[in-house]
């Protein structure tokens, strides 16, 4: 695994999206393993997306929808959108403005998860 190509990942999805503020590679288990990272008041996004992805996939189990890959939950000025590797044990989240073009945000999201399983 290469520190610079996942730093590179990150840096070409922001260079891609405006507005993204926070990205991070955290493991299944919260350890981050990189992180690009604007001068935002907002907590770290590693501190809490992990525990969120457990949660979304809980729902899944109970709703008997099996695992939860990729989700989103938008607030009025902010964002955070989580995407979960399937074979690589890592989650890819993004915290940024509202006001986002979501859809070039899930196309960028699922393109650079595709990216760092290739890393790990």
């Amino acid at each position: 695994m290469s520190a610079e190509a996942l730093q590179e990942i990150l840096q070409e999805l922001n260079a891609h999206i405006e507005g993204l503020e926070q990205i991070a590679v955290v493991k299944g288990d919260g350890t981050l393993i990189t992180h690009l990272r604007r001068d935002v008041e907002a907590p770290p996004v590693e501190d809490w997306a992990a525990e969120l992805a457990g949660l979304a996939d809980d729902v899944c189990r109970v709703l008997d929808r099996g695992a939860s890959t990729e989700a989103l939950v938008k607030g009025a000025e902010r964002f955070l959108a989580f995407y979960r590797s399937r074979d690589a044990d890592a989650l890819l989240g993004i915290v940024g403005l509202s006001a986002v073009n979501f859809g070039l945000l899930n196309s960028g999201g699922r393109n650079a998860m595709r990216k760092i399983e290739e890393q790990l």
